[in-house]
């Protein structure tokens, strides 16, 4: 196979091995529903009420014990890994922290903490898709690689929900506020409908939230989209702000004070919705609070209640360090939202519940289309998108700059943007040195330029283009000061200077040109910054 693929041309071959990484990752996911979703969690709720209370609690601990020692210090995060290696490694991933990670997510969501299976389907289809690039590194370009880093999360998703087109919307769409990974489209599609095949051939090609029936649409309805759009926003907007303090309370605070925190917090809350609902419906992705706002008698107080419950079990998962995802958390908040504004109209359609999932989603994670094909593929109603488009576009207003990631960058052009304020030292060149005296035959032999230095102190740069024109007519020629073959080179840089601030100095006055600058620190250089070293750090992404 890897033959035939090595006769391909560059996209097509992107594109067959896409196709490759899709069916690798549905295979990855359906292990993952079956192991985790339906042996481990399926027996962590069967267990009885108080048993099953604890458990995420337990799992809490054993997360930390798993990533601290086994992991030996590895993040939790799972979704941010492919955010991360998107933006900052260029779609290489780390593999090392991987067994850890799953090992984790045994230990988070099989216990029950109130987080999703999407988080670790998207870091499983990143870690594929990078692993496939890296193993096709002589038949691809890095962007290529970085395309199957952002097929592999499609796959990832499209397998998980069974939304192929969520699944491709999402991973182009997640990594930008306000922009797409646009040249990732067609393989995104081709893996996210592979992934997806190869997940429902296991588990069935029915949908997450089948909705039958439904009547014409009017224009009350509408009118009511914009504003639980309103809601949904502003209580998005609180979700992403409580998700970033339990973060930082992850990271920030001694583990055992917020593993007794938020274990005792899941603890409390599991307790809570066993009194009043006799049912686990803080545990879990979410899936459960959905189901019972569906079929139980529903009333305002409940709803809002369990809203508020599943948020905070949520935030104290987060806060503990569970290894999951929030896409289901925030559709299952979306989703109550709706419902407590469906008891406020009389409308019993579910349409107001299905909107207020897609309009809570694509705030939440700045993914508008991605909330709104959700909608429409997870229920089987099309007929819903006019609707939640309206919501939605309401709620991105609402959300203003906020998210639910920080990894999230405002369009591809953040990125020249974030490097033009790094400091210099991250485009360094490297350069041989001399001092004064030496002989200039053997100088020029040591690189294009070669630092002079006299005691210890920089005085200089050698160019090996002037040193050469000085050696037709000397030979014998030896460095002196002050130097006969210097280069063009323009004020000495430190090392807190930004690229940005260095750039400017090449091609700014048409009568001087500036064609290296050293830097140094002190007395002694550190390197040298030439318009090629820059063009190499700030090469534009390509998607």
């Amino acid at each position: 196979m890897w033959e035939r693929v090595r006769h391909l041309t560059g996209p097509h071959r992107v594109l067959v091995l896409s196709v490759v990484v899709g069916g690798l990752v549905g295979l990855a996911v359906a292990a993952l529903e079956q192991v985790v979703g339906r042996w481990i969690l399926g027996w962590t709720l069967d267990l009885p009420p108080w048993p099953r209370t604890l458990a995420p609690a337990v799992g809490l601990l054993l997360t930390w014990l798993i990533l601290r020692f086994v992991g030996r210090g590895a993040s939790p995060a799972t979704a941010d890994e492919y955010l991360h290696s998107f933006h900052n490694l260029d779609g290489e991933v780390v593999p090392a922290v991987a067994p850890a990670k799953f090992l984790g997510v045994a230990a988070s969501l099989g216990s029950g903490v109130a987080l999703g299976f999407e988080g670790p389907a998207i870091y499983l289809g990143s870690l594929i898709g990078g692993l496939v690039g890296r193993g096709s590194r002589r038949l691809l370009r890095p962007e290529d690689r970085r395309t199957l880093l952002v097929a592999g999360s499609a796959a990832g998703v499209a397998a998980i929900f069974k939304t192929p087109a969520t699944g491709a919307i999402f991973a182009l769409e997640v990594p930008y506020h306000d922009d797409i990974a646009s040249n990732a489209i067609g393989p995104s599609i081709l893996a996210a409908a592979s992934g997806y095949v190869v997940f429902a051939l296991f588990f069935g090609f029915d949908r997450l939230f089948p909705i039958s029936g439904g009547s014409p649409l009017h224009a009350g309805q509408m009118a009511g989209a914009i504003v639980l759009g309103l809601a949904a926003g502003l209580g998005a907007r609180g979700f992403a702000a409580l998700e970033m303090a339990a973060k930082w309370v992850n990271a920030h605070l001694p583990a055992w004070v917020r593993l007794l925190a938020s274990g005792g917090a899941l603890v409390g809350l599991g307790a809570l919705t066993w009194v009043v609902y006799a049912a686990p419906l803080s545990m879990g992705t979410g899936e459960l609070a959905i189901d019972w706002s569906q079929t139980a008698v529903r009333s305002l107080v409940l709803l809002a209640l369990l809203a508020g419950i599943r948020i905070l079990a949520t935030a104290s998962s987060l806060a503990g360090g569970a290894v999951g995802g929030v896409f289901v958390p925030l559709v299952a908040e979306g989703w109550l939202l709706g419902a407590m504004f469906a008891v406020i109209v009389h409308d019993h359609s579910l349409l107001y519940e299905a909107i207020g999932a897609a309009a809570f989603l694509g705030a939440g994670y700045r993914v508008p289309i991605a909330g709104i094909v959700f909608v429409a593929e997870s229920t089987g109603r099309p007929g819903f998108i006019v609707p939640a488009l309206l919501a939605t576009a309401v709620a991105q207003l609402a959300m203003g700059n906020a998210s639910v990631t920080h990894l999230q960058r405002r369009s591809r052009h953040d990125r020249i943007d974030h490097l033009m304020e790094e400091p210099i030292a991250t485009a360094l060149v490297r350069v041989a040195r001399c001092a004064p005296g030496d002989p200039l035959a053997e100088v020029v032999t040591r690189g294009r330029f070669v630092a002079v230095v006299d005691a210890g102190r920089y005085v200089g740069l050698v160019d090996r283009g002037a040193a050469l024109d000085v050696l037709v007519a000397d030979p014998a020629a030896r460095v002196s000061l002050p130097l006969p073959v210097s280069a063009a080179v323009g004020p000495v840089g430190a090392p807190n200077w930004s690229i940005g601030r260095t750039r400017d100095l090449f091609g700014a006055s048409p009568d001087d040109v500036v064609e290296v600058v050293p830097v140094c620190d002190g007395p002694h250089i550190l390197g040298v910054v030439t318009p090629a070293s820059l063009l190499a750090r700030t090469r534009p992404p390509e998607d």
